[in-house]
């Protein structure tokens, strides 16, 4: 699992690993809004009819399904970032969420990538402000933590720095 707040650097991560040979799954939510128009997550605070919601949680859930357990995979973003960005925006956790998040589980050791302001930029997508993506990444380590994941955060630095990272990581922990 690659996880973190908005502009920490997950798809360049999630892209380099790939290249790597790693099967990953690209993040949904980003995917959506750009393939149907959809409005960002953070409009639900307004609109709070939680259909995308529910639409990301069905997609995480075929992807989690989708992984092998005989291969490392990797996805940008997991099951309990729907908490974090629920517990950002105000909502209440609805059932079904804490259902998934005990019934799909990803490996234990979660990769998380902190804030990093030197890559932040917004586009029609990302609209949170650096200060937010601050507050989500916070909201973020909680969801894993509250979820029974253990987090490994990476350190800031390029991209093959951070790969090799999680490669040395994988390796202490037996998994490559």
């Amino acid at each position: 699992m690659i996880t973190g707040g908005p502009g920490s650097g997950k798809t360049t991560l999630i892209n380099s690993l790939k290249k790597s040979g790693f099967c990953v799954f690209s993040e949904l939510a980003r995917q959506m809004i750009q393939d149907g128009g959809k409005a960002p997550i953070l409009s639900l605070q307004t609109k709070n009819d939680g259909l995308f919601f529910k639409e990301i949680l069905l997609k995480r859930i075929r992807q989690h399904q989708a992984a092998s357990e005989k291969t490392i995979s990797f996805f940008d973003r997991g099951i309990p970032d729907s908490l974090a960005f629920l517990n950002f925006m105000g909502l209440e956790k609805p059932s079904i969420l804490s259902k998934a998040i005990d019934k799909y589980r990803y490996n234990t050791t979660v990769f998380l990538l902190p804030p990093w302001e030197e890559i932040y930029k917004n586009d029609a997508v990302r609209q949170e402000s650096f200060k937010e993506s601050e507050i989500l990444f916070k909201l973020i380590k909680e969801a894993y933590l509250e979820s029974d994941y253990l987090i490994e955060e990476l350190p800031i630095g390029s991209v093959e720095k951070r790969v090799l990272f999680i490669k040395d990581k994988l390796t202490s922990l037996g998994d490559y």
